[in-house]
């Protein structure tokens, strides 16, 4: 900071921070309830309602203050919800919240305190404890409720949605990764309020564009998805690559800490995902790869370390 003050200050607190994530969240998910009705409220329902009883114990059992007003594991319980398939069982999204705020959070002492997203561990535990309803082929379609796989599970035969149809929604999905379109708009409002910057998400989508349409095709494509070969606007659109390059790589607790830093964790995210789409078990690979980079943020704090205001010595302070 240079010159003379007074200065003024703009009221940019965690609180508010995290209360423009949820003013931008809530429109997917009520074009996600308007897709799937009650089966997608109720998701929704639950995994906010459980993260935010399990923020309040975990708080406690951590001897923190109780904030009821806190906006944390309300934002932690809409992105869970929104990863999830609408006709899953209620326990599902319930067990769900539990282990993203209590594991993912509150066992490293809070918020601000963990070093992997909670959202994301939240759903990868999930994965592993109900892979017959997370790891299905067959989602219902948004709109009539009729049985569809999702796009990236198109390589096991099923029909190709177009572009048009993953911008709008009109494919199946789950319940807050369906309309691309959407969650575009959403983000630019959390760009517009800068309350994130634009250059992670972009370089984000465009290491997945860049990506798909370079490396080599897998064999599992072939003669079953031919379309998701060479075909890179595609993978940008589907799956969770939006919500991730908005709503998953800006958090700021668990990406680092300068702007080159930050860079570097998107355009890595952007490349894993598409590695573990092509060549991986999973026809999905977003929440592992912003999980692989979490892991790899330490090093790159090491590395790309931030200067001390009016410091201007060599690469790097003491």
């Amino acid at each position: 900071m240079t010159g003379r003050g007074p200065f003024s200050h703009k009221q940019r607190s965690t609180r508010w921070i995290m209360w423009q994530a949820v003013v931008a969240l809530l429109p997917i998910g009520i074009v996600g309830i308007v897709f799937f009705a009650h089966q997608a409220l109720m998701v929704i329902g639950i995994s906010v309602g459980a993260a935010w009883a399990a923020d309040l114990l975990g708080r406690r059992l951590n001897r923190q203050k109780t904030d009821i007003t806190d906006a944390s594991p309300i934002v932690t319980g809409l992105l869970l919800a929104y990863m999830l398939p609408p006709d899953v069982p209620w326990f599902v999204p319930f067990v769900g919240a539990l282990y993203a705020i209590l594991i993912g959070k509150q066992l490293f002492g809070g918020l601000g305190n963990n070093p992997f997203n909670p959202v994301l561990v939240g759903r990868v535990l999930l994965q592993w404890s109900y892979p017959d309803w997370l790891n299905l082929t067959r989602y219902p379609m948004a709109i009539d409720a009729v049985s569809s796989a999702t796009p990236l599970h198109a390589s096991t035969g099923a029909t190709q949605a177009g572009l048009v149809d993953l911008s709008l929604g009109l494919h199946g999905g789950t319940i807050g990764e369906t309309s691309a379109l959407i969650i575009l708009l959403c983000g630019l409002y959390l760009v517009l309020r800068r309350v994130i910057d634009w250059q992670a998400p972009f370089l984000c989508l465009l290491a997945v564009f860049t990506a798909a349409l370079l490396l080599p095709a897998p064999e599992k494509f072939a003669g079953h998805a031919p379309y998701l070969v060479r075909n890179p606007l595609y993978h940008v659109l589907s799956g969770g690559a939006m919500l991730a390059a908005f709503f998953l790589i800006t958090d700021p607790v668990t990406t680092p800490l300068t702007a080159t830093g930050q860079n570097i964790f998107a355009v890595g995210v952007g490349i894993i995902t598409v590695l573990i789409r092509f060549y991986g078990i999973y026809p999905e690979g977003v929440a592992y790869a912003v999980l692989i980079m979490n892991g790899l943020t330490p090093l790159i704090n090491q590395v790309f370390r931030p200067k001390p205001l009016g410091y201007a010595g060599g690469n790097s302070p003491p």
